[in-house]
């Protein structure tokens, strides 16, 4: 095999790029309008496979320079592969971008991958890292050779206990990697290797033709590398005219004429491909087939994600809003604070460990997996001014990484007043939440010391005011469903809870404020009442007249922990019986000092 000579000046290089077009819609413009904002001089040529949408209309004048496009109109739906050969037979570049218009691309995508392949030069292909709407890595990023024994593994689903075709699962390398095939839908080659080889295999016409090229590559002694610092959005599914059956059946296609190419087993393993992947397909049908039936019978659909208001590269890369952090957003103060910061002029990224919520609203909020935050290269992120933590406070340990890369400017985090209300309790549970509030406020602490980073802990008392508080929402339950509240004495235990909205309102000025080093604050509500006053206003709230059950202290901590063990019930506890006559109040006057801090009275 030929070695490839480096290139001198990388920055004068021009990166060609083919996007395959057919009924796209607006994925198509918000693609290029990414690729415009690239640090590398483009050549892009659309090839549109005779759409019948508006896809090609809404592109015109959208490339500047120093980029230019071209579009080709085929006569017909010629497939992905010949598509893509008609398309880099107009360019001369050295280098070809294949990216698929449902991709956005980050300004460094393109001339990362190029340094890649400059800087390995027995490889002919590079592969970006792919990622999901919701800032997972997409299945098929990078992958094995998918011999029977993967496949099956994929198949059955093992991917997290055995090696299968897809790697999305194993570790996640720092730099370029050696992989067996990349992800089609964002994918850089050498234009000598492609000629070489006689382009794409028009065999193929949609899926299957990159693990071809891949397998071509390296039959020919070249490697293929998956470039960790390269990334592209990929919304998948965008045609507009092409249902999921029909895509299903070109990807199983394309995976038969792949193992007749490159099967050399023998019969018995080319059936047992051929029947795996047949059965596969038929599997996937039905399965498809039951969740339409589901899904009418509840009466809705998925709704897609919207290209104009998901999760987009443009909206991550501008920058003419400040950019906040958030983790914990799936609270009840999370609720507020998404929406105050957009009112504020902020860019909100919210981050979440579990399933992401697709906003079907044009607030500058984007939601994103924790694992887009591990992975992603922080250098096409811009600044971040603030990152606000919801979660329990223990947590933040966890983020480390994600805080090393992006540097916030300042931290501002909940804690709790638990941590120092429940410093006596004698439960084992109070024991556990007050020791990690300590360790987690002080890793906090000791992070902000050692970067110089001013952070702001608050500690909120009783929180209200949304669907996830606890203990009002207990006192609202008990009333809706017994007509009474069960009180222990008198209740005279003083209360002092604060609306969720309100502490959104604080964390908002708290990135405003320039307040330095690191500092905690107890905050409370607008109003300090007696816990039966309390129990009394949210009665009030439900236009119900009060009523209490009188219940002698044992008795309520004997029904405290046997409630306990009810599903949702678990953070009742004798201890917290107790604390209905105890004062959990706290001072206001530093937070209200520092921030103007003005909370409303308690209103359930």
């Amino acid at each position: 095999m030929e070695e490839i000579q480096k290139v001198a000046d990388l920055n004068k290089i021009r990166i060609g790029v083919v996007i395959v077009n057919f009924n796209s819609g607006n994925y198509l413009s918000l693609s290029l309008k990414s690729l415009s904002a690239s640090t590398a001089p483009l050549d892009i040529v659309v090839v549109d496979n005779q759409s019948s949408d508006q896809s090609l209309a809404q592109i015109e004048g959208i490339v500047d320079a120093p980029h230019s496009l071209e579009i080709i109109r085929n006569d017909q739906n010629y497939g992905f592969s010949r598509a893509v050969n008609i398309g880099i037979a107009k360019l001369e570049n050295d280098f070809i971008m294949m990216l698929n218009p449902d991709c956005t691309v980050f300004p460094s995508t393109l001339p990362n991958l190029l340094k890649a392949l400059d800087s390995s030069p027995q490889a002919a292909i590079a592969g970006a890292v792919v990622f999901n709407p919701d800032g997972s890595e997409q299945r098929g990023c990078r992958r094995n050779e998918p011999t029977l024994k993967r496949s099956a593994v994929t198949a059955l689903g093992l991917d997290n206990r055995f090696e299968g075709v897809n790697m999305n699962l194993q570790p996640f390398p720092a730099e370029p990697a050696h992989v067996d095939a990349v992800s089609g839908a964002a994918m850089m080659v050498r234009r000598k290797f492609f000629n070489d080889i006689g382009g794409m295999d028009e065999d193929y016409f949609l899926h299957c033709e990159d693990l071809d090229i891949c397998r071509k590559a390296r039959d020919l002694g070249h490697s293929v590398l998956f470039c960790p610092k390269s990334a592209v959005i990929h919304y998948q599914g965008s045609s507009s005219n092409v249902t999921s059956a029909t895509v299903e059946r070109h990807k199983h296609d394309g995976m038969l004429i792949y193992n007749k190419k490159y099967i050399k087993d023998g019969a018995v393993v080319q059936l047992l491909t051929s029947m795996l992947v047949r059965g596969h397909y038929i599997f996937g049908l039905v399965v498809t087939w039951f969740k339409s039936l589901y899904s009418k019978y509840r009466g809705g659909d998925d709704g897609g994600v919207d290209a104009l208001a998901g999760f987009n590269a443009l909206q991550l890369t501008r920058q003419d809003r400040p950019l906040v952090l958030v983790t914990g957003g799936k609270t009840d103060v999370g609720d507020h604070l998404t929406r105050l910061l957009d009112e504020k002029g902020y860019k909100c990224i919210a981050i979440s460990r579990n399933e992401v919520p697709v906003s079907a609203d044009l607030t500058d909020t984007t939601w994103l997996n924790l694992e887009f935050f591990l992975k992603f290269d922080a250098q096409d992120f811009g600044d971040v001014c603030a990152w606000i933590n919801l979660a329990p406070v223990w947590t933040t340990r966890s983020l480390a990484k994600v805080l090393h890369k992006f540097q916030p400017g300042k931290i501002i985090s909940m804690s709790s007043t638990s941590i120092v209300g429940k410093a006596d309790s004698n439960n084992e549970a109070d024991m556990e939440t007050v020791s990690k509030l300590v360790e987690g406020e002080k890793w906090i602490q000791d992070y902000s010391e050692k970067f110089e980073i001013d952070t702001t802990i608050l500690r909120p008392t009783l929180i209200y005011g949304g669907p996830r508080n606890q203990n009002i929402n207990f006192i609202k339950n008990m009333i809706r469903w017994f007509r009474v509240f069960p009180v222990v004495g008198n209740g005279s235990g003083k209360r002092q809870p604060v609306h969720a909205e309100d502490l959104a309102i604080l964390c908002v000025d708290a990135v405003a404020h320039d307040i330095k080093g690191a500092r905690s604050y107890n905050v409370g509500g607008g109003e300090i009442l007696t816990y039966r006053e309390m129990v009394e206003r949210v009665f009030a709230g439900m236009d119900r007249k009060p009523r209490f059950l009188p219940v002698p202290l044992a008795l309520a901590k004997k029904f405290a922990e046997l409630a306990s063990y009810l599903p949702g019930l678990g953070f009742l506890n004798a201890e917290m019986v107790q604390r209905m006559q105890e004062n959990l109040v706290y001072s206001n006057d530093e937070v209200t000092r520092d921030f103007k801090f003005s909370p409303r009275r308690f209103e359930p």
